[in-house]
């Protein structure tokens, strides 16, 4: 769900966070088609788990969020 923004038409740069009390970490957020995105991000993130909500922002700004739908195997 975009907040700030009308969608996703490429590649851009975000801060992800992936817990209430994770501070965000920076991250590439694609789209992949209608409702999804891939975040990837420059350090790998412990503990993410599908059914966690990732939530995206550029500075303040909250750009959106989505749930995870599935997460890399380690």
């Amino acid at each position: 769900h975009w907040i700030a923004l009308p969608g996703l038409d490429g590649p851009r740069a975000v801060r992800a966070a992936i817990r209430y009390r994770h501070e965000g970490a920076d991250a590439v957020v694609s789209p992949l088609g209608p409702g999804r995105v891939r975040v990837r991000f420059v350090r790998p993130q412990r503990a993410v788990a599908p059914g966690q909500v990732v939530a995206f922002y550029e500075d303040d700004v909250v750009l959106g969020a989505g749930i995870i739908a599935a997460a890399p195997r380690s």
